[in-house]
């Protein structure tokens, strides 16, 4: 098939020179690199490190860890004997004073009675829950020093404290300072029955991209990728900034939705517009070194955590440098062929001239009546935006592969990342693994897509992350790192796919319908993602659940990224009817390399929808 007329105008402006060069180094790059702090922030802020109840009244010789000894019950997690997280012994400071009992010190007879002074319900309970001589001795075993403790059989700490009871944390919660000064859960005392309210804070981030995505990506496509890249970055900068100082629940929530409804717009319209000025070599490339610049930039937030150690102002470092992305209003070019899809001759013509101008190209002759035909011959049927995909029998189909694929790679990246709050060590470390392997997979990935092709990188790397999954699982209490390095291997190829998925959907949708399609894709994958977070929670009825819940997702994304065509370098279709025939005559059970186009374009005459000149490609 040879290339659209636009592609071919784009050419001769230049589409891999100086100008594609500034716009990757000024935008895409500082873009992508401090775009993950919005999606991944939310993970340190409400961290839980480890707690217990609060028993007020210790002495200041008595050590922490005698404290808790006989005031905290103990319980055995994976195999480990830990204090209890959400319940204390019945008991009041003035009480283990009274008692005189340390765990180094165990109490002896003389510590509770003489024999001059026989027991006492005051030696054992506190006043509001009295003990009686029934509740220790039968009545013919009248309460005498010798029915509690003789010298030869010295009370222990266990002894005493069995006759106390265990009840829920009574004046709040201490933490462990070794990692965080202060989080969102413990200002907030987000632990023990009040646990779900993290899942819930970061669900109502997801949902915010959820409305951001059908609002703003919707809009991008009416008044252009410009205007609302600058809207979107407006929203984060100011609603980042204004939750960090909420104080009730319900302003804690709508200040996180807020901000959140910026994430998933300035991440694809940033990549959009630039894609959208590139060749079609270039789109990999430019699609697959955003992904290495996020996750240096994810790389860089588990340190930024571990020096800061304080949500607040983890939140203020991760939100003030969205306030520079103003300057795109006035610095970032719109996209030419949006331009052109909207009939805006006058703009798309000025800034081709630019392009040219900037890669030492010769202006073409008639731009302007060549851009006009253009225009004429891809935009006979009006833009109703997303409902039109469905329109068209082949778009559809693709459509809802594309969302269904979007879906199960955005659910399985961020079930992985917000389950590493539940693995053991250093959460820093291996937030940080998880991160780095980010690297070799998205240049595993970019060499992928370019020589082996979209469809079965995309496809089998999703089922070898989801089988690594389901290992992990297999393989969850043998040992931390075995634990760790499945997990690594699961995101790293679960990040192959991913790649994949955002270079499919900037090549399968056309141009007309390209940031509304993504966005419908996005709008729907984050709909399910709200669900997101409890994926991580349900570790709380089974320690495997998280992991098992990810392979089968990972599953499904294989068959539907199976079904989808292969797009190595093909010409972006620019019309819904181009959309419509694009490779059509591909086979499931086949392989494409490299490959070249031929064929032609041609201009047939319609009258659907009162409508003349529609543009159609033929293989």
């Amino acid at each position: 098939m040879s290339a659209p007329v636009f592609e071919k105008l784009l050419e001769e402006v230049g589409n891999n020179g100086r100008h594609q060069r500034l716009l990757y180094w000024l935008f895409v790059v500082p873009i992508n690199f401090i775009i993950p702090w919005i999606a991944l922030t939310p993970i340190f802020m409400t961290s839980t490190p480890t707690h217990w109840c609060h028993i007020p009244g210790r002495p200041l010789s008595v050590t922490l860890d005698d404290w808790k000894e006989f005031t905290i019950p103990k319980k055995i997690t994976e195999g480990r004997e830990v204090f209890s997280s959400c319940s204390q012994y019945n008991v009041t400071s003035d009480l283990i004073h009274r008692v005189n009992l340390t765990p180094s010190a165990p109490a002896t007879t003389a510590a509770y009675l003489t024999p001059s002074a026989p027991a006492t319900t005051a030696a054992y309970l506190t006043p509001s829950a009295p003990a009686t001589t029934a509740a220790y001795l039968t009545p013919s075993a009248p309460a005498t020093t010798a029915a509690y403790l003789t010298p030869s059989a010295p009370a222990t700490t266990a002894a005493y404290l069995t006759t106390v009871g265990v009840v829920g944390c009574q004046a709040g919660w201490e933490y462990d300072h070794t990692y965080y000064d202060q989080t969102l859960s413990m200002q907030e005392n987000w632990v023990c029955e009040r646990d779900s309210l993290v899942a819930t804070w970061m669900s109502a981030g997801v949902a915010g991209n959820v409305v951001g995505t059908l609002i703003i990506n919707s809009l991008s496509d009416i008044v252009g990728r410009r205007p609302m890249l600058v809207v979107a970055s407006m929203m984060y900068s100011v609603f980042g900034l204004l939750r960090l100082y909420a104080t009730s629940y319900w302003w804690i929530m709508v200040t996180m939705f807020l901000a959140s409804t910026s994430f998933p717009s300035i991440l694809e319209l940033s990549l959009i517009i630039v894609v959208e000025q590139v060749s079609p070599g270039w789109r990999t490339r430019i699609t697959s070194t955003s992904f290495i610049f996020w996750t240096a930039g994810m790389c860089l937030l588990p340190l930024i955590a571990w020096l800061t150690k304080d949500w607040f102002l983890l939140g203020v470092i991760t939100t003030v440098p969205f306030f520079l992305l103003i300057l795109c209003w006035w610095f970032l070019p719109e996209s030419p062929r949006w331009l052109l899809s909207r009939g805006h001759i006058e703009q798309c013509a000025a800034l081709m001239t630019t392009i040219a101008t900037r890669n030492g190209k010769q202006v073409p002759d008639r731009l302007k009546e060549r851009l006009q035909a253009v225009s004429f011959t891809h935009n006979t049927e009006r833009n109703y935006g997303v409902v039109q995909l469905l329109n068209y029998s082949t778009v559809r189909l693709r459509t809802l592969l594309l969302t269904a694929c979007y879906a199960c790679n955005y659910l399985f990246y961020y079930g992985l990342a917000y389950n590493t709050v539940n693995l053991s060590g250093n959460e820093f470390l291996n937030f940080f693994l998880l991160s780095v392997v980010e690297l070799p997979s998205t240049m595993l990935g970019w060499w992928a897509a370019q020589f082996l092709g979209r469809r079965w990188t995309g496809a089998l790397s999703i089922l070898l992350a989801a089988i690594f999954s389901l290992a992990n699982a297999i393989l969850l209490n043998t040992s931390q790192w075995v634990t760790i390095m499945m997990m690594v291997l699961s995101k790293m190829f679960n990040t192959i796919s991913f790649l994949m998925v955002y270079i499919q959907c900037s090549e399968i949708y056309p141009t007309t319908h390209r940031s509304c399609g993504t966005g419908l894709s996005s709008l729907i994958s984050s709909i399910f993602g709200t669900a997101t977070p409890y994926i991580a929670y349900s570790h709380v009825y089974w320690n495997n659940l998280p992991l098992v819940i990810i392979f089968v997702i990972g599953f499904i994304g294989f068959i539907n990224a199976s079904l989808l065509p292969e797009t190595l370098d093909a010409d972006l279709p620019q019309s819904l009817l181009q959309a419509d025939k694009f490779l059509t005559g591909d086979k499931y059970w086949s392989y494409k390399g490299r490959r070249c186009w031929s064929g032609k374009v041609r201009v047939m005459e319609s009258n659907e929808q009162g409508h003349t000149n529609l543009a159609i490609s033929e293989d």
